[in-house]
């Protein structure tokens, strides 16, 4: 399975105005008809702010089947972890704004530090008495 972006018109005629505006030409990886085309990975990020007003991006969802099947999955990768792992882990998801988790907010650097680094590498723990990268000791 990979994953594309399609550029898909109302009216072929449209391809023209589009590219009018920017160079679509640069970005296209496959014609699929007279209406639909794959863009490559550039498109979202070079040509699609250009774009804003004057198209509608619409984004694939998954089937019903597709997030049953990552719903057990996910499930089955959660249930494996060790219990400290799976507490911190949750505590994030309690804690989570707008589904954005904050480290410092999800787990107490002291207690669970070590879990919330296994789960999180690139996470340094900083307890209480110590001073954090940034600031001198």
């Amino acid at each position: 399975m990979r994953v594309v972006s399609v550029l898909e018109v109302a009216d072929e005629t449209a391809w023209s105005e589009l590219e009018a505006l920017v160079p679509l030409k640069d970005h296209v990886v496959e014609v699929l008809d007279a209406r639909r085309r794959i863009v490559g990975p550039r498109f979202e990020r070079d040509l699609l702010p250009q774009l804003q007003g004057r198209v509608l991006v619409r984004y694939a969802r998954r089937s019903a089947d597709q997030v049953e099947q990552a719903r057990v999955h996910l499930g089955e990768e959660v249930s494996a972890l060790r219990f400290d792992f799976r507490k911190v882990l949750f505590a994030a998801q309690r804690h989570a704004l707008e589904d954005v988790v904050v480290g410092r907010q999800a787990w107490d650097p002291e207690h669970d530090a070590q879990a919330a680094v296994v789960a999180q590498p690139n996470v340094e723990p900083v307890g209480r008495r110590r001073a954090g990268p940034q600031r001198p000791s």
